[in-house]
């Protein structure tokens, strides 16, 4: 009896990995220089990005997560990854009175100097958990937004799997 529960976690684990790292499609962005592997969960799905800065956008069909990719103009006084920056973005990014910071700080993503942060922004009385990965380059600030209800997104199996699958590649020549 015992063999075949470790049998079936086993499976269920082995499953697990192929559903997530097997038959994914790569979604790759030559003008921002990345690739993201999406795995292939029929939990999750691309969205309508809701504007045209979006790049990328899934979520949950249930929607209680979602992983979105932005790309945006720097503000020209702000053109470096420095604590300047990270001041003007903390008051876009985490609205006083409307979501709370938890955690900041600069580090690196990939062998990017980034930014990351995560804390917590009540919508409509539910509790979304979320965070970014920020980073700039070539005047343009690029951003990686994960959300999930009620539960760190840095825990969920499908947003952990699409980070670390997450590769910087050549930017295309214009």
């Amino acid at each position: 009896m015992r063999g075949r529960l470790v049998a079936r976690i086993l499976l269920t684990l082995i499953l697990s990995f192929f559903s997530l790292n097997g038959s994914a499609e790569e979604w790759v962005s030559g003008d921002a220089g990345i690739s993201f592997r999406i795995p292939d969960d029929p939990s999750w799905g691309k969205a309508t990005p809701p504007i045209p800065q979006i790049k990328l956008f899934l979520q949950r069909t249930d929607k209680t997560a979602s992983v979105f990719f932005e790309v945006v103009p720097a503000p020209p006084d702000q053109r470096a990854l420095n604590q300047d920056f990270v001041t003007g973005f903390e008051k876009g990014y985490w609205p006083q009175g409307k979501s709370v910071k938890r955690t900041g700080e600069l580090s690196t993503f990939k062998g990017k100097k980034i930014y990351k942060t995560s804390g917590e922004m009540p919508v409509k009385d539910i509790l979304f958990k979320k965070a970014a990965i920020v980073w700039i380059e070539n005047n343009e600030v690029y951003l990686i937004c994960i959300m999930k209800r009620d539960a760190d997104p840095f825990e969920d199996a499908v947003i952990k799997s699409f980070l670390e699958n997450t590769k910087f590649v050549a930017k295309s020549t214009k």
